[in-house]
Parts: C-alpha cells; structure tokens; sequence
C-alpha cells in the first residue's frame, strides 16, 4: 500500500517529467510559429512598407519650368533618342553610351512625385521603381539608389533633348526606408520571449499536462544513437522487396526534378525532389538516403545537364540531406516540428550557407559578393518558403506513412505515433 511519502515522490517525477517534455513539445512550436513572424513582417517591410512607402530624391536646381521637360512625353522621346544613340555608338566601337535605365521612363514617370521648393524642384520616386537585384555574372549587387542615380544623371545631364546648363541634378538620397532584417529580429525576438513566458505560466498553473511513453525498440528509437539503429538502416540494400521499393522513389525523385517553379530569387527555384528524397529517408534510413543522394545528383546531371558543368559540391550536398532526411524520420516518432527541422536543416545549412560557397566557387565571387549572395538573395529566399515546404512534406509524409504501414513496409507503430508536435 501506498503511503504519502511515495504519492508526494511519484507526482514530483511526473511534474518532472512534464517539465521536460513541455519543452520537447511546445519549444518546436514556439520556434516555428517565431520564424513565420520573422518571415511575415520582413515580407510586409520589404514587399509591402518599402516598395510603396520609401522614395529615392533628386533634387534639380533651374529657373525653368520642371513640368515643360520633365513629362511623359519628353521622357519616352528622350529614352528613344539615347537607344538609338546607343545602337550607332556600339556600331561604331564608341565607348561613350548612355546608361539605359532598368525600368520604361515612363514608368518613372508615373511613380514620380514633384516638390517645389525655394532654388528648385525636388522630385521623388516609389522605391519599387528601382528595385535592388544582383548581378548574376559579378555576384555585385545592383542598389536600387545606384540604378536611380545614374538614371536621373542621364535624364538631366545628357544634350539630346534639353539645354543642360540650365539644369543642375543632384541625388539627395531615400526617404522612409527601413531595414527589413532589424525590425523582424526585433518582432521575432519580443514575440518568442511573450511566447515562452505564457506556456511557462500555463505550466505553472497546472494548465499544461504532458505524458510520454516510448521506448527504444526494434520498430521505433528515440534517438538514432542506438547500437542497432544503422544495422536496421543497412540491412535494406541486402533484401529485395526494399531495392524494388526503393528504384521506384528514385524513378519518382528523377521524374520530380524535370518540374522546377520560378521562386522570384534570381535564378533560383523551388522543386518537389525533397518529398520524394524524405520519403525514402523516412522507409530506409539514412544511409540508404546518403547512396540514394549521391546516384540522384550524378544521374541527374547527365539526364537534365547544367549550363555551369558537373561540380561536386552539389553532390555532397544531396548526399548530406539525404542522410538528414533519414535522421529525422527513420523509425522515429513523426511530427510537423521534425518535418519544419529537416527542411530548416536543408534550407540554412545545405542550401543558403553551402548553397553559397558553391555558387561563389562556380561563379568566382570574392567574399564580399558571396556574403551578398548568401544575404540578399539566397537566405530570404529560403526563409519565406520554409514553412510552407515543412507544412507540404508533412502532408505528405503522413498518408505514406500509412500506405506504407499497410503494405509492412514501415512498422504500424511509427504511423499510431504521427502527431503535429
């Protein structure tokens, strides 16, 4: 029979295993639901407040009357005067040509704001107008400032249209600009910390109960740090049924990358490869998912070449999320926060942080231009598309999951624990 001494030791080791797992739980959920702030409110400053809230500035000192040449007329006949400038003097080996501005003159126009002030005129232009890209061949990043500066240097320092001296242009700089990755760390950071300090306080009131009960055992492991994990994960190259299974995700992950969708980042793009990738991470582990990387980048290569060449890093860099990939769902309790850590795994380290390197290398960028790449281009690009690809594999995985444990080819345990956290 019990006494009170053992009840009293009994619930302490169940608060103190709740203590433990509310963080296993609730910290996946805190993480995530942080970066999706993070990636919502860099989206609203630099899609949302910059592009249609900040403005470039030039101001233009004259006597004359800015609204007689500064129009939309003038304009559309001064950009049609300086392309065909520009297609004499390059067939004549000139080496004087005009900057031909990224965007129509008349669309400057259109975004433009007048302001008459004492000496002259201050004219503004929507930032979107002028939108800052880089420069695939140099790794240099084109400023949406350095873009406007030489357009309006053009337009008020060049005789094809107007009597220059009585003119004087100068850049005064961007208004209402603010930086996208300082007030989403900030957000972020301050919603986390509100986050954790309200699941704390729903512990401590006894809101927050958590039991867990597994157990490692041949079908499901805790950690994949167990003496048997890896013989479980080598032991599919040796049985038949799992080389045909196995061939026809590899069919599958080859098919998938014919597909690739334009991500709006430059020249990257999104693809579905890593649905099948994890899948088969998921069934065989990950040494099946490390071969199973290397086969799919050199096999790859040759069915849809690549202008740049065959190079090695992209190699290694399937092989080590196909490893990840099994990792994470190997005969292991699946959830969403594992999903969400896998892509996360792939999003920052794989594609932005060796992504990088290896674009640098191939390109010959300098550090600079890496550190541009890997910031401007490369790490937004991957941020705002984390959630979504972690919620897409999740909706996967689950119904394989299924199909899977019907056909005994994943133990019916490791689908009866899927949950979300």
């Amino acid at each position: 029979m019990l006494n009170n001494d053992d009840i009293e030791l009994d619930n302490n080791s169940i608060k103190k295993e709740n203590k433990n797992n509310i963080i296993c739980h609730f910290m996946p959920f805190c993480i995530i639901s942080t970066i999706f702030i993070y990636v919502l409110i860099y989206f609203i400053i630099s899609f949302v407040h910059n592009n249609n809230f900040s403005y470039y500035e030039a101001k233009i000192i004259t006597s004359e009357k800015l609204e007689d040449y500064y129009n939309s007329k003038s304009l559309n006949d001064l950009e049609s005067k300086i392309i065909e400038y520009n297609k004499k003097a390059k067939e004549n080996n000139n080496k004087n040509i005009y900057y031909s501005s990224v965007t129509t003159y008349d669309e400057i126009y259109k975004n433009s704001k007048i302001i008459k002030v004492d000496d002259g005129y201050l004219i503004k232009v929507s930032s979107k107008t002028f939108s800052t890209t880089q420069l695939s061949s140099s790794g240099k990043i084109s400023e949406g400032s350095e873009k406007f500066d030489k357009t309006f240097n053009v337009i008020f320092t060049t005789d094809l249209l107007i009597d220059t001296s009585n003119y004087e242009y100068s850049y005064v700089g961007i208004v209402g600009f603010q930086n996208p990755y300082l007030i989403s760390t900030i957000v972020s950071i301050s919603f986390l910390v509100c986050l954790i300090i309200t699941f704390i306080i729903l512990f401590k009131l006894n809101k927050i109960i958590i039991n867990e009960d597994i157990h490692d055992n041949e079908n499901i492991f805790k950690t994949p740090f167990h003496k048997k994990y890896f013989k479980y994960s080598i032991s599919h190259f040796k049985n038949t049924k799992d080389i045909v299974t196995i061939s026809l995700l590899f069919a599958l992950m080859l098919a998938l990358k014919a597909i690739k969708l334009p991500s709006g980042f430059g020249s990257l793009g999104l693809n579905l490869v890593y649905l099948a990738f994890a899948a088969i991470g998921m069934l065989y582990g990950p040494l099946v998912g490390l071969t199973i990387g290397f086969f799919s980048d050199v096999l790859g290569f040759f069915i849809f070449p690549s202008a740049y060449g065959f190079f090695p890093g992209y190699t290694f860099d399937a092989m080590i999320s196909g490893f990840m990939y099994g990792i994470f769902f190997y005969k292991t309790r699946l959830s969403y926060s594992k999903c969400f850590y896998s892509r996360l795994f792939v999003n920052l380290f794989v594609n932005v942080f060796m992504g990088s390197i290896w674009w640098s290398i191939i390109n010959n960028f300098d550090f600079n231009a890496y550190i541009n790449y890997m910031f401007i281009i490369s790490l937004p690009k991957n941020l705002i598309y984390l959630i979504p690809q972690s919620l897409l594999l999740f909706i996967i995985l689950k119904p394989t999951a299924r199909v899977a444990s019907s056909f005994s080819i994943m133990d019916r345990k490791v689908y009866d624990n899927f949950s979300f956290f």
